[in-house]
């Protein structure tokens, strides 16, 4: 067997795309793991009329396909330019509709790697013609890969393909953060601090988050909540910021980096994160590694990143902003609240992003002939 190995990588989006979310961190990390070993190329959907070719984090990255239109100008890709380059193995991560690259590419291994299906969550984020095209070719392209192995990222994301086809090849192998996280040992918390990070889009429902801390400011009347990140809800958002009379105790950060990041962590002392679905919720991780419990609803992809009183509360029913802030409640007044935040660290230490790549790579190895 080869030790290293030439690996073409397949994304609509690469991680400096405007529009990467989870899935993309989520590749970056994996394919800077296996870069320094590996011969490895992604290509992806161009942002520019003109195609873009650069190296990122030891990988090159091609930036060639239709930004609309990727499912299938790829195929005319692959007969054109890299069906002669001798790879070793093909990497397709699934993202919205599906390459199906096990259609026309039969001599070469294929490792697919599956988030979640977006679904209903396309009609709050597209133009309804736009999302039901998308929703449809969603679902229809995954039946492709029924016989592909897949790498599935949470259990959610698992019975969630087998109630749609009976997929005969699963293995769930979680996301994972990256191991300077978990470096932080005794952060400084900052009382009564809440904190939101991530896109700001209707799905992630932010605007439960923000209606379940207006009443949770009503015990704690100097609690402030802090909402990282951009997004085109942001202004239905302000509106409803507003509306609550919040703007005294509500901030938006807009994009922050990553070192803002790891403050905003350090010093929060609980997330909220309200989204309506996720593949997994690496957010959540990343905050567990600073000691910051979170408070979300028991919702597909969040469930399987929290566990019940050990890294956070989950909430049911979805959208139940009286039960989510009670709860909330409870932690800021519990003087043993330090234990939550204790036992939210050691749980994140079970994702070491750099455990779950080698664990990735040992997979790719044992698809080579």
């Amino acid at each position: 067997m080869k030790d290293s190995l030439k690996i073409l990588v397949l994304n609509w989006r690469d991680p400096l795309h405007p529009e990467a979310g989870g899935a993309e961190v989520h590749l970056d990390q994996i394919l800077s793991y296996l870069s320094p070993k590996h011969d490895i190329t992604l290509v992806s959907t161009r942002i520019s009329p003109k195609e873009e070719h650069f190296e990122y984090h030891g990988y090159q990255v091609h930036r060639v396909g239709h930004p609309h239109l990727f499912n299938f100008h790829f195929k005319r890709l692959w007969n054109k330019r890299y069906k002669k380059e001798n790879y070793d193995l093909i990497i397709d991560d699934i993202s919205k509709i599906g390459l199906q690259t096990p259609l026309y590419i039969k001599d070469i291994p294929i490792l697919a790697i599956f988030h979640h299906i977006h679904g209903h969550t396309l009609f709050q984020l597209l133009p309804y013609p736009v999302a039901l095209y998308v929703s449809l070719m969603e679902r229809f392209a995954l039946k492709s890969y029924l016989n592909t192995p897949m790498i599935v990222v949470s259990d959610s994301s698992k019975e969630e393909l087998l109630s749609l086809a009976p997929f005969k090849n699963l293995t769930v192998i979680p996301n994972g953060i990256n191991p300077s996280y978990l470096k932080i040992k005794n952060p400084t918390k900052i009382p009564y601090t809440i904190c939101s990070i991530g896109r700001l889009t209707y799905a992630k429902r932010v605007d439960l988050s923000i209606i379940a801390f207006a009443k949770v400011l009503k015990t704690f009347p100097d609690a402030c909540f802090l909402i990282a990140g951009k997004g085109d809800d942001k202004e239905r958002l302000e509106e409803l910021v507003y509306q609550l009379d919040l703007e005294d105790s509500v901030y938006f950060l807009d994009y922050i980096t990553e070192e803002e990041k790891v403050i905003l962590l350090e010093s929060s002392e609980a997330m909220l994160f309200t989204s309506e679905k996720e593949g997994w919720g690496i957010t959540v991780i990343e905050a567990s590694a600073h000691f910051t419990p979170v408070f979300a609803f028991d919702v597909q992809g969040i469930r399987d990143s929290i566990s019940q009183g050990i890294n956070g509360y989950l909430v049911t029913p979805f959208g139940d902003t009286d039960k989510l802030a009670d709860m909330l409640v409870k932690y800021l007044d519990d003087p043993l609240q330090r234990s939550l935040q204790a036992s939210s660290y050691c749980h994140a230490k079970n994702y070491d992003y750099q455990k779950i790549a080698q664990e990735f790579e040992l997979f790719c190895y044992n698809l080579i002939p």
